[in-house]
């Protein structure tokens, strides 16, 4: 797969890979936003503790590297 970031690009080009790239950018944080408002909810809904979260992160980060 190819990164556009690294590709050659006139300058009009260019101004368009940046107008896509910031609006990847803000549906990201819009997804990232809803993201945390969920673990929020899940968090008071179930009375999790910090150690329960704490772990929960934990298995988080075991599960992206699979």
């Amino acid at each position: 797969m190819v990164n556009a970031c690294e590709c050659l690009w006139t300058k009009e080009q260019a101004k368009v890979l940046l107008a896509f790239l910031f609006a990847e950018k803000a549906r990201h944080l819009n997804d990232l936003h809803h993201i945390e408002h969920c673990i929020e909810r899940i968090r008071i809904h179930y009375n999790l503790t910090e150690k329960e979260m704490r772990d929960a992160e934990y298995f988080s980060k075991l599960f992206a590297q699979f």
